[in-house]
C-alpha cells in the first residue's frame, strides 16, 4: 500500500518536544490577574442561560460537564466524571448550535456530534484499521485529551438500525460511561483509557445515559443572538474563570465525608431506591463544585450546594409507570430506537426498586480514596438494611 500524498496527510519532522496540557495556550494568551470568580460565574450561567431561555439550571450543569474530568479508575468505576443530559430542547431552532458556538468560545477543545440514524450507521464514529492502505483510519471519536463532546441527539428519529449503528451507539455508550474508546482491528478489539468531558443534547431522553438527565424549562423566549462573541473583554473574563476552575483540585475533607455518608444512610433509609450511583452523582458534584468556587479543598458548602442543585433538577423529572428504571431502554437490542414522549425519562418513584451498582470511590487526597461498597446483605431487598449502608476507606494512587 502506498501512503497519502502529503496534500492530504501533511508531514510534521518533529527535532525535540514537551508535553503540554490543553489548557496552556490559553493560559498564555489570557491577563495574569486573577479572576472575579462569582462576577465571572454568573456571567458564563447567565450567557448560557439565554440561549436556553432563562433556564439557570441547565447552564450550571453545563458548568459541571465542562469540569468532568477522570481523577481515577477503581473496580471498573471511573471516579470525577458527570455527563449531564439536557432534554426538551427544540431541533431545528438552532439552539444547539447556538451553545456549540458559546462553548467552543470559552473552551479549548470543543467537538460535536450530530446524532441521527444515518450517522450511526456511517461507520466513522469508531476508529477501525485499515488492512488495504496498512494503517488506522482516523474517527469522529477520536480526539485529543479533554475535549469537550457534545453529542447532539435532537435530530435522532424513530427508526431500526442494525450492523454499524448498533456498533456506533454501543461505542457511545461505552465512552459515556466508563471513558474507554475501542478500536476496531478487524478480528479483534482494543479498549483505550480516554478523558473526554460529555453533554448531552435531546429532544426527549438520551439513548445514551439518563444517570444525570436535567429537563430544560425554558421561562422565556430562546435568546440566540450571539454578538456579544465578538466583545473579546467578556470572552476574556469567562475563560479565565474556567481556567482557573479546571486548575484546582480540591480534596474531600473528612467532616464532608463523614456528613455524606451520615445523609446516604438517612436518605436510603427513608427511600429504598437511592443508591450508589446517587452517592457518586452527588460526591462528583461537591467536587466540581468546590472547583468552580476555586477552593483547594471541599466544604459542608459545596457538599450543600451540590445536593440543592439535585434537589431542584429531580423535580424536574416526572415518574414513570416502570418499576425498575434500569430494565428499560429507548434502544432495544436488535437496534430499534423507540418513540418517546418529550419530557418523559426514567425517574424512580419513592419505593421503587433498583439494584446496586458495583463499589464506587471519591478521591480525598493525592494518595487516598474514600469509596462505597454495597452494604452486606443488601443486594436489591426491598425491606431493611438501609442502616448498614457504608462509606470504607481505601488507599489507591490516583
Amino acid at each position: 500500500a502506498r501512503p497519502p500524498p502529503a496534500s492530504l496527510v501533511p508531514r510534521l519532522h518533529c527535532l525535540s518536544f514537551h508535553h503540554v496540557a490543553a489548557t496552556d495556550h490559553l493560559a498564555m494568551s489570557l491577563p495574569t490577574e486573577a479572576a472575579d470568580i462569582g462576577g465571572a460565574r454568573e456571567l458564563l450561567i447567565g450567557k448560557l442561560a439565554d440561549i436556553l431561555g432563562g433556564d439557570t439550571l441547565a447552564a450550571e450543569y453545563i458548568l459541571l460537564a465542562l469540569l468532568s474530568k477522570v481523577h481515577a479508575r477503581t473496580h471498573g468505576t471511573i471516579v470525577g466524571t458527570i455527563s449531564p443530559s439536557l432534554s426538551n430542547l427544540p431541533s431545528q431552532d438552532g439552539v444547539c448550535d447556538a451553545l456549540a458556538r458559546v462553548l467552543q468560545a470559552v473552551y479549548p477543545l470543543v467537538r460535536m456530534i450530530d446524532v441521527t440514524a444515518g450517522s450511526l450507521g456511517s461507520g466513522d464514529l469508531m476508529p477501525k484499521k485499515d488492512y488495504t492502505m496498512n494503517r488506522l483510519a482516523a474517527s469522529k471519536l477520536q480526539l485529543s485529551a479533554r475535549t469537550l463532546l457534545i453529542i447532539n441527539e435532537t435530530g435522532l428519529e424513530p427508526g431500526v438500525f442494525s450492523g454499524a449503528g448498533v456498533e456506533a451507539l454501543t461505542a457511545l455508550r461505552t465512552l459515556c460511561a466508563s471513558q474507554k474508546l475501542e478500536y476496531d482491528f478487524g478480528v479483534y478489539r482494543v479498549p483505550f483509557d480516554v478523558d473526554h468531558p460529555m453533554l448531552v443534547l435531546s429532544s426527549s431522553s438520551s439513548i445514551l445515559d439518563e444517570s444525570c438527565q436535567v429537563p430544560v424549562h425554558p421561562s422565556r423566549q430562546w435568546q440566540l443572538d450571539l454578538t456579544w462573541l465578538e466583545d473579546e473583554g467578556t470572552l476574556q473574563i469567562c475563560r479565565q474563570y474556567l481556567l482557573s476552575a479546571l486548575s484546582c483540585a480540591p480534596e474531600f475533607d473528612p467532616v464532608v465525608t463523614s456528613a455524606a455518608e451520615e445523609e446516604f444512610v438517612a436518605l436510603r433509609r427513608e427511600d429504598r431506591s437511592i443508591g450508589p450511583d446517587d452517592l457518586h452523582l452527588w460526591l462528583t458534584t461537591t467536587r466540581i463544585m468546590a472547583g468552580l468556587a476555586g477552593a483547594q479543598t471541599v466544604a459542608m458548602e459545596h457538599w450543600e450546594s451540590a445536593r440543592a442543585l439535585d434537589r431542584r433538577r429531580r423535580l424536574r423529572l416526572q415518574p414513570r409507570d416502570t418499576p425498575n428504571r434500569h430494565s428499560i431502554s429507548p434502544v432495544s437490542v436488535s437496534g430499534k430506537i423507540l418513540p418517546r414522549t418529550p419530557g418523559t425519562n426514567d425517574a424512580v418513584t419513592a419505593g421503587q426498586e433498583r439494584h446496586d451498582a458495583p463499589a464506587l470511590s471519591i478521591p480525598t487526597t493525592a494518595a487516598g480514596t474514600v469509596g462505597l461498597a454495597p452494604p452486606p446483605g443488601d443486594q436489591g431487598q426491598g425491606d431493611g438494611g438501609g442502616s448498614e449502608a457504608h462509606l470504607p476507606r481505601s488507599t489507591m494512587e490516583e
